[in-house]
């Protein structure tokens, strides 16, 4: 199965409105796609708010991870997340289960949230959002969130969020050639820059909302 996210930002009258948008393929179809904006911002804030959103269409399930044995595939068979319900049947394969009669049930246990569709990849034609990604975002971590030239680093915020929601969904991110023909980034395309407009003649509210499909 194929997961892609096309994600993209817009700003238009020198940053007075921008938008962006973010669009969910499963092998080459659309099934889910947002698109929102705000007056005053930038280009590259935009393009991260692209990728944000496009992160968090990556829907997550609820697993049973056990302690024991790292595994994290277990259904839950009953209950609410954080008050989930047990059977032993639940926790098939555990490890445990090699030497006891009864896997996993005298370790501890928790509920985990786990994308789901695996290896989804986001795609952007933004250099600036790709590199930093795959590459610059964990020099920054670890220089303290400063630049290699000492300075901190832009848009820390929305860098922030970014790193914290890759731990959840697992992604991988791609570049991809703006306006190059390719259907996902056209339609990412289109939806950031009718964000812009909508931002820059509406309200002065930043606004998020899902587009039909």
């Amino acid at each position: 199965m194929l997961i892609e996210v096309y994600t993209d930002g817009a700003c238009i009258h020198s940053g007075e409105a921008g938008g962006y948008a973010a669009a969910l393929y499963v092998d080459g179809t659309l099934i889910d796609a947002t698109y929102g904006g705000m007056q005053g911002t930038t280009n590259n804030q935009m393009e991260l708010m692209g990728i944000i959103a496009g992160l968090k269409l990556i829907p997550l399930v609820p697993r049973i991870a056990c302690k024991n044995c790292g595994v994290t595939s277990f259904v839950p068979t009953g209950g609410v997340v954080g008050e989930p319900t047990f059977k032993t049947t639940d926790l098939y394969g555990c490890d445990v289960a090699e030497w006891s009669p009864h896997p996993c049930m005298s370790y501890s246990k928790w509920v985990t949230q786990v994308p789901l569709y695996s290896d989804p990849l986001i795609i952007s034609d933004s250099q600036y959002c790709i590199k930093g990604a795959t590459s610059w975002l964990e020099m920054w971590k670890t220089n303290g969130w400063k630049t290699k030239a000492k300075q901190p680093v832009k848009n820390q915020d929305l860098w922030q969020e970014i790193d914290w929601l890759k731990k959840s969904r697992q992604p991988q991110f791609g570049w991809v050639k703006g306006h190059s023909g390719v259907a996902g980034n056209e339609k990412a395309d289109q939806l950031a820059s009718a964000a812009a407009q909508l931002s820059y003649y509406g309200s002065s509210l930043p606004w998020e909302e899902k587009v039909l499909c």
